[in-house]
Formats: C-alpha cells, sequence, structure tokens
C-alpha cells in the first residue's frame, strides 16, 4: 500500500475531493516571496478531506526538501521567538520531568520551561548551532529513529508546528507515544482549520511543500480513539498579536467573496481575487474588528498514554 493513495493519518481510501489546486499559482507566489523556484514539483494537485479521521491534505503528498527549508530560513521572520503556545503549556510541565520535544527548532522552549531533562529533535543545521550557543543540545534524528533506542523515557513529548510538515503523521504519532511512559503526556500542537486559518486564501505557508495537512478537533478525536489515549483538554489560543492582521484579513476577504458570490478557494490566482486581496489588506489595518471571539492559530491537543 502506498502512502500517497491512501490518507496519510489513518491509512482509509474516504477522500472527498474539495478542490483542485493551481500549482502554477503557488509557485508563482513562492517565488515571489521566497525566491524559491519550482517549490511544488508534481503537475496535478488536489486537496481532500478524509471522510473518516477529518484529516484535510494534499495529494500527491510532497513535502519540503532540506534546500527549500534552507531558503525559507534566509527570512528573518521565519523562525519566530517565543510563541503564545510555548507560555500555554509551559506550566503544565513539572521542573522534575523528563521531555522530548520533536522539531524543537533553535530550543526557544527549553529556555522558557527551564528544566534539566530536556532532549529535543531537530533536523536543521542552524538551528542546532544556535541552540548550542545557548547550551542547549540537540539531536539531529526523527522521532522513528529516536523511538527504537527509548521506549517508555519520557514523562512529556512535545511538538509544535510538526505535523503539518510530516509525510507520515502516523508513524509520527505511533514512535511519539513509544517514547512516553506509561501515564506520560503527550501535547501536540498544530495550525487550527477550524479558525482564521480555515478562512485564509493563498496562504502561502500553509500550503505544500510547506504545510502538507491542515488539522481540526475532529482529527485529534480520531487519535484518541485511534491510539488509546486519554484525549484531557483542547486548547485553542486566541488571535496572537502578530496574527491580528491576517486574521482580520481572512474575515474581510471571506465577506467580500461572499457578496461577489465567488465563494472560497484555498488557492485564487484570478484577478478578481487578486483585487479582493489587496482591498482587504488595506481594510484590515484600518477596520477596528473585534477579534476576542475569533479562534487564533493555534490548537493544542494534551493527551494521556
Amino acid at each position: 500500500m502506498e502512502l500517497k493513495e491512501f490518507c496519510p493519518l489513518c491509512k482509509g481510501d474516504n477522500r472527498i475531493e474539495i478542490e483542485n489546486i493551481d500549482v502554477g499559482c503557488i509557485n508563482k507566489f513562492y517565488s515571489r516571496k521566497y525566491a524559491i523556484e519550482n517549490a511544488v514539483k508534481n503537475d496535478v494537485l488536489t486537496y481532500r478531506t478524509c471522510g473518516s479521521c477529518g484529516l484535510s491534505f494534499f495529494m500527491p503528498i510532497e513535502s519540503g526538501t532540506p534546500e527549500f527549508y534552507e531558503m525559507l530560513q534566509r527570512n528573518s521572520g521565519y523562525y519566530p521567538g517565543v510563541k503564545q503556545e510555548f507560555n500555554l503549556i509551559a506550566p503544565k510541565i513539572s521542573s522534575d520531568s523528563s521531555v522530548l520535544e520533536i522539531g524543537a527548532g533553535r530550543g526557544v522552549f527549553a529556555d522558557i520551561i527551564g528544566i534539566d531533562q530536556y532532549v529535543g529533535l531537530e533536523y536543521n543545521d542552524l538551528a542546532i548551532e544556535r541552540a548550542k550557543e545557548k547550551g542547549i543540545k540537540l539531536l539531529k534524528e526523527s522521532i522513528e529513529e529516536h523511538s527504537k533506542n527509548n521506549k517508555n523515557m519520557y514523562d512529556t513529548v512535545i511538538s509544535f508546528q510538526v505535523l503539518e510538515h510530516v509525510k507520515d503523521p502516523r508513524s509520527f504519532i505511533e514512535s511519539a507515544i513509544e517514547c512516553l511512559k506509561e501515564d506520560g503526556m503527550l501535547i501536540l500542537a498544530v495550525p487550527n482549520h477550524e479558525g482564521f486559518m480555515g478562512k485564509s486564501i493563498n496562504n502561502i505557508l500553509d500550503l505544500p511543500p510547506h504545510h502538507i495537512t491542515h488539522w481540526n478537533k475532529k482529527v485529534f478525536e480520531y487519535i484518541s480513539d485511534k491510539f488509546d489515549l486519554k484525549l484531557l483538554e483542547f486548547i485553542c489560543e486566541p488571535v496572537a498579536n502578530e496574527h491580528r492582521i491576517p486574521a482580520k484579513k481572512a474575515i474581510i476577504q471571506e465577506k467580500i467573496r461572499t457578496i461577489l458570490g465567488i465563494g472560497y478557494r484555498i488557492v485564487d490566482c484570478g484577478i478578481v481575487s487578486q483585487l479582493t486581496s489587496v482591498f482587504s489588506s488595506l481594510l484590515a489595518r484600518t477596520l477596528p474588528i473585534n477579534l476576542d471571539k475569533v479562534i487564533g492559530h493555534t490548537i493544542i491537543a494534551v493527551y494521556k498514554k
């Protein structure tokens, strides 16, 4: 069974086709914003939702190459510092806990929790070097590799903004659970497509080959049942300061497109869409839209093994 032919999480074939994606449009965006040429290699790309587990994904599945991520890192804002989600999770971790962070970046979360029994996994050499400068040791290996020799090792396993990049999330989650002690805590944080992220159009970093899956509450409930985990809580973060303009733009753009009768598309390079985007961006910087009840960028699922 080839992974690309089935849902990457539940491996089922109950797929609902949502949208045919304009690959040329995606590549144009990556070229203009990040100087990355031919970011998506496949000629055809479709966006689908799994009718069984609820995961949405792009097919064929195509993740970014190391060269792709090296190009992205030249953008100073690609690796942010302290994220809102870090501060939401840090109080849940006791000082005597053993913690494994998958996709540790530059070790910012390790700085925040300040514990001795911390292990971080990271593939990016620059991030590993930056963490080393702060005395944080990161291992350059996958969670699948790490789980082979570290079963039942950690009190807490965490990943922030990693699953949406992963070709095989099922293997990722299985390996993370193997690393947990009995009664250990698994924490998964991803972009929330039930919030403003799910309304955004042409959001380049939420498209392949950067993000290849989209997540929501239903998927995390499926994970709880499938992997025999107790779902302790969902945390939906409010709109962070750095996301206020994108959130307002998504709301305004959705209303304008509804009025014009053109509806929502993940990718839309049409002239009307381009004009609507520009107009929405201008309004987002001037209109006083209340975002208190708007769902923010990230959803966090907290499980007990």
